[in-house]
């Protein structure tokens, strides 16, 4: 599907090159984005990658799918991934406050908001 690009070099395994075929029934595609996604407890973190189709379709796709096929809402599971990586962000900087008795020095470097979110839970953010 044209030049392959750095990031299509990088990203292009074996396992996604199956996976793309088993899923889609393609063997051409152009990847788009990759993100990393991690489990804890898992020795497989893997990669949802973004790749475009001959037909001009955007799907997305796992590079180490495990149990996950083509009609998991792989959309909705980074955003659960999302909250899993806040709430243990959260839990490390206030774990690093009772040890130290202040903010790590990555939270220093966030606006006041921010970093009061982390501590704080994000609840003075949240509607309701």
């Amino acid at each position: 599907m044209g030049k392959k690009t750095e990031l299509h070099v990088r990203h292009n395994t074996p396992l996604l090159r199956e996976t793309v075929h088993d899923w889609f029934g393609s063997d051409d595609y152009e990847i788009e984005a990759a993100v990393a996604v991690f489990w804890c407890g898992w020795d497989a973190d893997s990669e949802i990658l973004i790749v475009r189709l001959p037909d001009g379709t955007r799907r997305l796709v796992v590079e180490n799918p495990a149990s996950l096929g083509p009609d998991d809402d792989l959309a909705a599971i980074l955003e659960e991934r999302m909250r899993t990586y806040m709430q243990a962000a959260h839990d490390t900087a206030r774990f690093l406050v009772k040890w130290r008795g202040r903010p790590a020095p990555v939270i220093r470097d966030l606006t006041d908001e921010e970093a009061a979110a982390i501590i704080n839970g994000g609840d003075e953010d949240q509607d309701g």
